[in-house]
């Protein structure tokens, strides 16, 4: 429980990450998405998480049967009490798509 301060070292302090990839395209024939993920670490971290695929939990599927032409809305939950961490999707895209990515810090 460190607070913030950017002028200074603070090596104890993680973050969680959570990254939700971008749409995939609909104007080539086979289908490609990167991964969406969770992670708990440091922000400049990202690149290295993403290369060496280095989540805490991830999906590659999180945008099947969305409609990605709609505007997109998600949720993410936090359960303090276990540690768990969930990220989905909300509004009208949940209704098709109940991929549920997550993660226990």
């Amino acid at each position: 429980n460190e607070h913030i301060n950017t002028g200074e070292q603070q090596p104890n302090l993680r973050c969680l990450i959570c990254y939700i990839a971008e749409k995939p395209s609909r104007k080539i024939n086979s289908y490609h998405e990167h991964a969406s993920y969770l992670h708990s670490g440091r922000l400049f971290q990202h690149e290295i998480v993403v290369q060496e695929e280095g989540f805490s939990a991830s999906s590659t599927s999180f945008f099947i049967g969305c409609n990605t032409d709609d505007f997109m809305t998600f949720r993410l939950e936090l359960q303090r009490s276990t540690g768990t961490v969930t990220l989905s999707h909300s509004g009208s895209n949940s209704i098709y798509n109940h991929e549920q990515i997550c993660a226990t810090f």
